[in-house]
């Protein structure tokens, strides 16, 4: 049995977050999406906290840096910290255009650093590049009883 890694997607904007699930699940690129509103949220499932203890290993995160609670290179740090997950392909996306952000975030190893356009259309677009792209790259099944450390 094959058993299909999630994409997760984090993100605050609940509008941004919809617009990214969509595109992964409106392409068939993946049919198991994972979001998380809030740096906390998605802390708790690196940690195994909160319901969170038999966590599914991502085939590639989604990252926005401008949450609410936390700042998304916080995130990015934790999670390449992390045994299990250190290796997932983490590509920011976010409005932050700042050259210190984006240089942090090579330095943490982060996959892609993207900049949301401003324009709806354009988001989009570039969502569903951004889909396609990680789709071809990123091996997104295992079989059942496999680990990334096989």
């Amino acid at each position: 049995m094959i058993e299909e890694r999630p994409i997760v997607i984090v993100e605050d904007n609940p509008q941004e977050r919809e617009l990214i699930a969509s595109a992964l699940t409106s392409f068939d690129l993946s049919r198991n999406v994972i979001s998380f509103a809030s740096g906390k949220e998605v802390l708790d499932f690196i940690a195994g906290r909160g319901g969170h203890q038999h966590r599914p290993m991502p085939s590639l995160v989604i990252l926005d840096l401008d949450l609410k609670d936390f700042h998304g290179l916080d995130i990015l740090k934790a999670i390449r910290e992390d045994r299990e997950l250190s290796a997932t392909p983490v590509v920011i996306f976010s409005g932050s255009q700042s050259a210190l952000d984006a240089a942090v975030a090579r330095e943490l190893h982060a996959d892609g650093f993207i900049v949301k356009p401003t324009d709806f259309h354009d988001l989009q677009a570039t969502v569903r590049s951004l889909a396609v792209f990680w789709a071809s790259q990123v091996r997104t099944t295992l079989p059942t009883g496999t680990s990334n450390n096989d």
